[in-house]
């Protein structure tokens, strides 16, 4: 597995997979060319596309993207795809429960303790934080953020590129558009547009 990004949530990506028992190689793609003293010398790094190109010729193809900004996600993924690169999935072992009647697209990282309730669908490269909770009936576009310890009742509909910060609490049958920010703590009781910041 490659792990696009070095920074605090690739270092989580990767707990996350070593807990899961991952076997397979995994390896850092960051072109700021540093590991964090945490994994140094115990990873191998690859800085540039060209090194990248090669280390997909020897059909180690599979890749995770860890950066939080989700337009940056967004243009790292396709980078990676258009060289070669196999958008994977990494669904946590350690999730308090994941119903087999929702989709995850890929490119999906769900941490541990998340509760994910049946007939929810979750879009391409999305990031849900530790501990939080989906229910029923909910739709969440893609690249959208989600932090830790959120709750988020059934039939919301969250748009893409959307941020949630940690502990928000989103009203049943809500929708949140395109690109908007929930502010970390805020309970949402009405639709959020387009663009817009909900701070309180």
């Amino acid at each position: 597995m490659l792990i696009a990004g070095a920074g605090n949530l690739g270092l989580h990506t990767l707990d996350q997979l070593l807990a899961d028992n991952y076997s397979e190689k995994i390896v850092f793609f960051d072109e700021k060319g540093k590991l964090p003293d945490l994994i140094k010398g115990k990873y191998l790094l690859i800085s540039s596309t060209e090194d990248l190109k090669k280390h997909f010729q020897k059909k180690q193809t599979e890749f995770l993207v860890a950066l939080g900004q989700s337009r940056m996600r967004e243009r790292l993924t396709k980078r990676i795809l258009r060289i070669g690169g196999h958008l994977s999935t990494a669904i946590s072992g350690k999730a308090s429960f994941i119903s087999k009647f929702s989709v995850y697209e890929a490119g999906t990282i769900i941490q541990p303790a998340c509760a994910i309730s049946h007939n929810v669908n979750i879009g391409q490269s999305c990031i849900v934080h530790a501990c939080t909770m989906i229910g029923h009936d909910v739709i969440i576009d893609d690249y959208v953020t989600i932090g830790s310890m959120v709750n988020i009742l059934k039939g919301v509909k969250i748009g893409k590129y959307s941020t949630i910060g940690p502990n928000v609490l989103i009203y049943q049958n809500i929708n949140i558009g395109k690109n908007a920010y929930i502010a970390p703590g805020v309970t949402v009781r009405r639709n959020v547009a387009d663009n817009e910041t909900l701070e309180e």
